[in-house]
């Protein structure tokens, strides 16, 4: 059977614990977040503790007595970006939200472009290692892109058909031009609540979105055959 908590879903299995799924920022330590409009991407990945840890609702900038408020944006099932609804103020901050020891840095750079919009050239099911939580070989979905994944981008996100809402995401590597998009979870591990397969049969197709460090999403890509 399937259980679900706040925030993300298992199956329950007798021989073995299900691994839990624990918020990591995805903004890497040495950005600085642009006054205008920056924002840190924050996913739900696997917890090394194997416990379940809750995405926080909101995200507090902290600086002696100042304080300002990031605000929660879903992007896709397990991946959120939090910004600032009005400027935000430069210097060091510290997050606990994100973790006693976490560090923001706010500069006065300009909030970069919107990432450049995807080209696929193929989108296919190909084998993954190691078996499901259905006791049967895995599978992943991967993207051929027509240029390499560009600087800056810390996500990939996937939407299935036409228009359909996003329905996952997948770290982004820089420089790759082969991009796992989906990947059932293996057996025992845990996918964030709401992250939906890709479908089945003739017709089925996908489109991809970049995500950058500071949260922005790029258009979505041509919708491609899912093969």
């Amino acid at each position: 059977m399937w259980t679900v908590a706040a925030g993300w879903a298992t199956r329950a299995d007798a021989r073995c614990a299900p691994q839990g799924l624990a918020p990591r920022v995805l903004t890497p330590v040495t950005a600085s977040l642009p006054r205008d409009g920056g924002g840190i991407v924050v996913a739900m990945v696997g917890s090394s503790s194997g416990e379940n840890v809750a995405m926080p609702s909101g995200v507090q900038l902290v600086r002696g007595r100042r304080t300002q408020d990031l605000v929660a944006r879903e992007l896709a099932p397990g991946l959120v970006r939090f910004a600032a609804a009005t400027r935000l103020t430069p210097g060091t901050f510290s997050a606990p939200a994100l973790g006693a020891t976490s560090s923001i840095a706010v500069g006065r750079s300009p909030l970069p472009g919107v990432p450049t919009r995807p080209s696929v050239s193929e989108l296919r099911r190909v084998a993954a290692t190691g078996m499901s939580s259905r006791r049967t070989p895995r599978t992943e979905v991967r993207a051929t892109l027509e240029f390499p994944v560009p600087a800056g981008i810390v996500a990939i996100v996937v939407a299935w058909g036409e228009d359909g809402a996003p329905a996952a995401w997948q770290p982004a590597i820089e420089g790759q031009r082969e991009v796992v998009v989906w990947s059932e979870p293996a057996r025992c591990a845990s996918a964030p609540e709401g992250t939906v397969a890709p479908p089945e049969g003739e017709g089925a197709s996908g489109r991809i979105a970049f995500v950058d460090a500071y949260g922005q999403v790029s258009p979505f890509s041509a919708a491609v055959p899912l093969r």
